[in-house]
């Protein structure tokens, strides 16, 4: 089973209850449960130096049809890929202190599928983890070990 398969089924219907498949690249995930959003993303899609996840929120937002204060999306954002490449600038990702905008990013995980390593998980309070945003990174700790 692939690291998408595992993570639909880890987080759909426990977290999130909706998939959206429409004009999702195939090796993305994006679930949903009201106004927030999970999205795992390959790393090495990325664009260098794009540490508050430009790339990624304004693709959501064209699939999401996302706008500022009338149909805003919060989301949980997991980049998956080979640690390395992760550890070396992983403290330069940031995410939204603020909302009024389409997509508030409001925490960044990275998942190697190979090791199951879990790293720098970072939300709008650095490390610590609560709200809705810590338990889905409960789940994914516990099941990637």
């Amino acid at each position: 089973m692939n690291i998408l398969d595992q993570l639909t089924d880890l987080l759909l219907p426990s977290e999130y209850k909706i998939k959206i498949t429409k004009n999702v690249p195939e090796e993305w995930l994006l679930l949903k449960k009201g106004a927030y959003l999970f999205a795992a993303v390959p790393f090495s899609e990325i664009p260098e130096g794009d540490f508050g996840s430009k790339y990624v929120k304004t693709k959501i937002r064209s699939i999401t049809k996302a706008f500022p204060i009338f149909a805003e999306k919060g989301l949980f954002l997991l980049y998956y890929g080979n640690e390395s490449s992760w550890e070396r600038i992983s403290e330069k990702f940031r995410v939204d202190k603020t909302g009024l905008r389409p997509v508030i990013l409001q925490s960044v995980h990275f998942l190697d599928p190979e090791t199951g390593k879990n790293i720098n998980t970072r939300t709008h309070w650095g490390p610590v983890k609560f709200g809705f945003c810590g338990g889905v990174i409960a789940r994914i700790e516990t099941a990637f070990k």
